[in-house]
């Protein structure tokens, strides 16, 4: 038995196997979450990994700020436009509104 094997609920022993033999969680299968044309990437999986890394930091007590954020890089950088707001993608720019005018 080893040592990810003791203690804690099925869960958290789930969650620190995974953190353990997996130290760069490819995030690739998660861009087609359900995508409603074959190959169209979303963000719809990122609130998933986001909760599930949430989740492993308060059960497991693993510091896994690192993992989240490289987790969420990889679907930045998978999918730049959408994290990029509208108005800069159409080559609109906001003009701020001074006070009084």
């Amino acid at each position: 038995m080893t040592e990810t094997n003791i203690g804690g609920h099925a869960s958290h022993i789930a969650i620190r196997k995974i953190l353990h033999h997996h130290p760069n969680i490819d995030m690739k299968p998660l861009f087609e979450l359900a995508a409603s044309v074959e190959g169209e990437q979303n963000l719809k999986g990122l609130p998933y990994v986001i909760a599930w890394f949430d989740r492993a930091k308060e059960t497991v007590g693993y510091n896994v700020e690192r993992r989240k954020l490289r987790a969420i890089y990889q679907f930045a950088q998978a999918m730049p436009l959408l994290f990029i707001p509208n108005s800069r993608i159409h080559g609109r720019r906001s003009k701020r509104k001074r006070a009084g005018s």
